[in-house]
């Protein structure tokens, strides 16, 4: 299952590659941070270690959003780690930058 698919199925707000363009007051976008082989077979990459980094975009409270995606991907067998917060007084939304790695995802 694709990153994409993953928390579409497990939140209900946009889930986006960046640049996302609307007005939700919640939302999500994730870009590929890198690609790694991690098992290699008769000279050829057998398995792929993936990870990306996942935005969590909030103007109201996130700490639920954030509870539904950290464990739609623990439950995926995904790494996560929360790298950090930030919010912009321009447009007044929060922003959880997590980091999260799957070992045999494929890219998307």
């Amino acid at each position: 299952m694709s990153l994409k698919t993953l928390l579409e199925s497990s939140v209900n707000v946009p889930v986006k590659r960046p640049d996302y363009k609307g007005d939700a007051p919640q939302y999500i976008t994730y870009h590929l941070y890198g690609q790694t082989g991690t098992i290699y077979a008769e000279s050829t990459e057998a398995e792929t270690g993936t990870e990306f980094m996942i935005s969590i975009w909030s103007k109201p409270d996130y700490t639920e959003l954030l509870h539904d995606v950290k464990w739609a991907l623990l439950n995926a067998h995904w790494r996560v780690t929360v790298e950090a917060e930030y919010f912009d007084s321009d447009s007044g939304y929060h922003r959880v930058i997590l980091d999260a790695a799957c070992v045999g995802e494929s890219f998307g």
